[in-house]
């Protein structure tokens, strides 16, 4: 399976924020899209679609502060999963999309096709970016 790199750097940017906010690195003073841009890696024009992305899912929130666009963590940033990421930046983890349902092929695997895609989808929703922090210290 083979992600975007929205959802790399998607996952960059997030765990960026919840580092900063583990840190007690002054999250109320938020990140500007250059400061976030700069600690995770990524290019700035992509940080800004990405944080729209996740802006639209509550994952991340934006606000102006003296004239300055300033990024924080959304409610229960933590607690959002990888598949939480996928679908905000993909639209999800579906697999296999492609399959044709009409097809006797689909008729035949469909079933575990979608027992595959199943298992997936709650291994990816069973890891939070709290998992992942915790890991990473």
């Amino acid at each position: 399976m083979q992600l975007k790199r929205d959802t790399d750097y998607a996952l960059r940017i997030l765990l960026c924020m919840g580092e900063q906010s583990l840190d007690g690195d002054a999250p109320a003073a938020g990140l500007t899209l250059p400061e976030l841009s700069a600690r995770a890696g990524v290019p700035k024009i992509s940080a800004n679609r990405i944080c729209g992305y996740l802006e639209c899912k509550n994952i991340l929130s934006k606000r102006r502060e003296n004239g300055e666009l300033l990024y924080f963590p959304g409610e229960a940033l933590t607690r959002q999963t990888l598949l939480d990421v996928l679908s905000a930046t993909e639209g999800g983890a579906h697999l296999f999309a492609v399959f044709d349902r009409k097809t006797e092929l689909y008729r035949t695997y469909g079933a575990q096709l979608e027992a595959v895609q199943k298992a997936i989808e709650d291994v990816l929703s069973g890891v939070s970016l709290a998992d992942l922090l915790s890991a990473g210290r």
